[in-house]
């Protein structure tokens, strides 16, 4: 399942990133500032092999939670103090060959159980739940480097000798 294709999208942290580094950081008239307006949260660099994450509905404020064995999107309950009394769904991403890998969450503290993340889709909506079997688990895959369009940039000139 390409990633890019789901309604999901892995970030680092529940608080938004308010920084944004300019294209023209290094020269002495553009310094890092604070410019974007509503915050953006960080997603995860899979190239990084980033491990743990929590799961975000793309286009909508929704956090996947796990509630009475099941999973399910709720927004973010947060007080206003910034203290998150109910923390959405801490996920583990487990690397299989490079381009692909799987979603998993430990069962309690110190145990050895793990639930693996089962996503399945229809034409107009998605499912997701947990299973205890690895081999009922989603194998998600993110996008591989495209060399065809970093060879096409690079342009070869002839070396002439005088």
């Amino acid at each position: 399942m390409d990633i890019d294709k789901t309604p999901l999208i892995f970030v680092r942290d529940l608080k938004k990133e308010y920084f944004e580094i300019p294209n023209t950081v290094y020269f002495p008239f553009s310094p890092v500032q604070k410019s974007n307006k509503g915050g953006k949260y960080l997603e995860i660099n899979f190239r990084k092999k980033d491990s743990i994450c929590y799961i975000k509905h793309k286009t909508k404020n929704l956090w996947l939670y796990y509630k009475n064995g099941k999973a399910i999107f709720k927004p973010l309950h947060c007080k206003k103090t910034g203290f998150y009394y109910e923390q959405p769904t801490v996920c583990w991403i487990q690397y299989l060959k490079e381009p692909t890998f799987m979603i998993y969450k430990p069962i309690g503290y110190g145990k050895k159980e793990v639930h693996y993340l089962v996503y399945n889709e229809t034409d107009k909506t998605f499912n997701i739940r947990w299973s205890k079997f690895i081999n009922e688990g989603t194998v998600f895959s993110f996008n591989k480097v495209i060399w065809s369009t970093y060879l096409s940039e690079t342009v070869d000139t002839p070396i002439t000798f005088g």
